[in-house]
């Protein structure tokens, strides 16, 4: 009695712990690295003109790191940029290597100068120009710059304001690596779970999960199924394809009102599903039962053979894969 209620205990733990979700970030670096891994951050306070929002990190699809504005004194910077615009060779040439050693924070000083300056350019190598661009590229810069963080959450919702932070710490396959703010230009969210789930809840967006879609159209659910076991999904919800004249559709493939198509091949609007990465794509529609007939992972995603990203919507998906019952008689 004492082993079979240890077992039941331990069996409880292991699903608990097998469908555990975790924050997931790639962060995409200003010298175009991606560094990936997980993070215990779990809420994100993002300061904007008309409050605070907290927000949980599942409710986040992305943020666009903007320009740090520095600390410094803008006075003395003031002061450097008119002699590199009016003083003498070496007057200019040392407020030139004074400046570009300044920190990033420097440049919307710099460009606001630079627009509201009359000087000109003339034959002089260094002038305000060219300390402008050697700032972009020292760090690393886009002209088109924010001075605002950009976050994306709920896959629809724009929000400017900021993100403030210093660094943020990822845990890798290789230990914990902390990254500073200044390196950062976008921060990428992404919940899995961690090791072996049976089960989960999904949710299939109509302008990112596209079966045509050559790049992370298939949603990945992390859920392995062996042969035999039967797998069981339940779709619902609404899209709209752009792509498709802007119909509505629903799970089942039904377009605008009407009731999706009969037939094993998936028509436009369906939810389909693959095993494995290179499996064969089948229809699931808006309920589906079977038996496996191969071992690998199962892929979601609406049929379509056209991506457009305005593309709206979502379906709602419940998977659940139940274990093959064997025999040892």
């Amino acid at each position: 009695m004492r082993l079979l209620l240890l077992i039941i205990i331990s069996s409880s733990f292991w699903q608990v712990q097998a469908q555990t979700e975790v924050a997931e970030l790639s962060v995409h670096l200003k010298n175009d690295d991606i560094l990936t891994g997980t993070t215990d951050i779990t809420t994100i306070a993002f300061k904007t003109d008309f409050g605070t929002l907290n927000l949980p990190i599942d409710a986040i699809n992305s943020i666009d790191i903007g320009l740090t504005d520095g600390r410094f004194d803008k006075g003395h910077l003031l002061g450097l940029l008119e002699k590199l615009e009016n003083g003498n060779e070496k007057e200019r040439e040392k407020s030139f290597d004074e400046i570009v050693r300044m920190e990033e924070g420097a440049i919307p000083f710099i460009k606001a100068y630079l627009s509201s300056s009359t000087f000109s350019l003339g034959s002089e190598d260094l002038n305000i120009q060219t300390l402008y661009e050697v700032m972009l590229a020292k760090h690393k810069i886009s002209p088109n710059y924010s001075l605002k963080d950009v976050l994306i959450y709920n896959n629809e919702f724009r929000v400017e304001g900021m993100f403030e932070f210093d660094n943020i710490t990822l845990s890798t396959d290789y230990g914990n690596i902390q990254i500073e703010r200044n390196d950062i230009a976008r921060l990428d969210v992404k919940i899995v779970t961690q090791g072996i789930a049976n089960k989960n809840t999904f949710k299939l967006f109509a302008n990112q999960h596209i079966s045509g879609k050559k790049e992370d159209g298939w949603l990945n659910t992390g859920i392995l199924v062996k042969k035999g076991d039967q797998i069981n999904i339940r779709a619902d919800g609404q899209i709209v394809l752009a792509s498709l004249s802007g119909n509505i559709y629903f799970p089942d493939g039904g377009v605008n009102g009407s009731v999706g198509a009969e037939g094993s091949k998936p028509s436009y609007g369906q939810v389909v599903f693959k095993i494995g990465q290179n499996g064969e794509e089948l229809k699931a529609g808006d309920s589906y039962t079977a038996y496996a007939n191969q071992t690998g992972i199962i892929y979601l995603a609406i049929f379509e053979s056209v991506f457009n990203t305005a593309n709206s919507g979502y379906y709602t998906i419940d998977l659940n894969v139940i274990e093959e019952k064997k025999s040892y008689e």
